[in-house]
């Protein structure tokens, strides 16, 4: 006897769980090949549980030698655990063979599909999660250490055993969490309140909002729960020993970069005064400049290196054109600036001038810079 085309589903199953089984049973030939019962089990290979008969009572049943025949088989696996949690079960078919009078078995099993036992659904959760920003030991708006408050739960009764529980946390923006930080299971499952050596290797930024993500499970079944801790905010902020002052955040000032800072969109209903022309084009991120080429070169071209006053954040938009005498056609083609590729970075870039005329020649580039300056 043989069986094939053998399916099992689900995959993962628990007592009480209701289960689908198909299979074709093929009997061989002679007189003990044919089947008036077949049994069917599902074991670990250290014991089997019988969950399924075909006999005679059901319309007649028999299997002739060298017939096949295919079942599909629907039960609920009861309410008792029967294996280990994790033990991976597979089907055994066991016929009983013969006549009442002269009775034989023949048995197959199956190792090429199977389901893993669970002793129960332990159905882990993430009863409660929070996270908010400590500065010294104590709750604060603009505080930079993260504290964790973690409840995790399992079904009354389900052990723990084998289950982890892991904190880990991103920046919002940012596509990766970071390496999974282990709790201790007992103290999620009690409750953790206001932890920040949980989280110690996260040292927020005040501007950042960051994700901290729970996970409580083992490999077949597991709970997970986001909290997202919000920016560093307070009123007013003046800094302590720089000359620095902070509308919406902690003044981030020192000594030798002071700073007024707002987190909100600036209304000056009254205008701004005291501005000089610099002053304006350095809140817009605009900066100038000339530079001259030391050399005219007659049919040939020149590179030159450019260097911002002030660096940008990121490389910013500019614009190049030539600062030069009259143009007329004699010297029109001694007039051509482009930017060279791949020079373009955060403090500066490289100019290619290019000179088709016979003449020596020695013009200008003058350029525009905008973006947002690293000051």
């Amino acid at each position: 006897m043989t069986i094939s085309n053998v399916s099992i589903s689900p995959a993962i199953a628990a007592a009480g769980d209701v289960i689908h089984v198909s299979c074709k049973v093929t009997m061989g030939s002679g007189f003990y090949e044919n089947a008036r019962e077949i049994n069917f089990y599902l074991g670990n290979g250290e014991g089997s549980h019988w969950f399924h008969s075909t006999d005679w009572t059901e319309q007649g049943f028999y299997l002739a030698a060298g017939k096949s025949r295919t079942f599909t088989i629907v039960q609920n696996m009861g309410s008792e655990p029967l294996f280990a949690r994790g033990d991976r079960l597979v089907l055994s078919v066991v016929a009983i063979t013969g006549s009442e009078s002269d009775t034989g078995t023949r048995e197959a099993t199956y190792e090429g599909a199977g389901m893993t036992w669970l002793e129960a659904w332990r159905e882990p959760s993430i009863a409660s999660l929070s996270a908010r920003r400590f500065l010294n030991g104590a709750p604060s708006p603009i505080g930079t250490q993260a504290a964790v408050s973690l409840q995790a739960a399992l079904k009354p009764g389900a052990a723990s055993g084998g289950m982890a529980c892991t904190l880990s946390w991103r920046k919002v923006g940012d596509a990766e969490y970071s390496q999974p930080v282990s709790v201790p299971v007992a103290g999620a499952l009690s409750g953790i309140a206001d932890d920040t050596a949980l989280l110690s290797a996260l040292q927020m930024e005040l501007g950042s909002e960051y994700d901290v993500l729970a996970y409580f499970g083992d490999e077949f079944e597991s709970a997970k729960q986001r909290f997202r801790i919000a920016k560093a905010h307070t009123k007013f902020s003046v800094a302590k020993n720089a000359p620095g002052v902070s509308v919406g955040q902690h003044s981030t000032a020192s000594p030798e970069s002071p700073k007024f800072e707002c987190q909100y969109p600036a209304h000056f209903y009254g205008g701004i005064t005291a501005l000089s022309h610099a002053h304006i084009l350095e809140m817009l991120g605009v900066q100038t400049g000339v530079t001259g080429f030391p050399s005219g070169v007659p049919q040939g071209w020149k590179d030159v290196a450019i260097t911002f006053p002030i660096p940008y954040k990121q490389p910013p938009l500019i614009l190049i054109f030539p600062q030069t005498g009259n143009i007329t056609a004699a010297n029109v083609g001694s007039n051509l600036l482009v930017l060279l590729q791949d020079t373009l970075t955060a403090t500066g870039f490289t100019v290619r001038w290019y000179n088709d005329t016979t003449a020596t020649r020695y013009p200008g580039a003058r350029w525009i810079a905008i973006g947002e300056l690293d000051n």
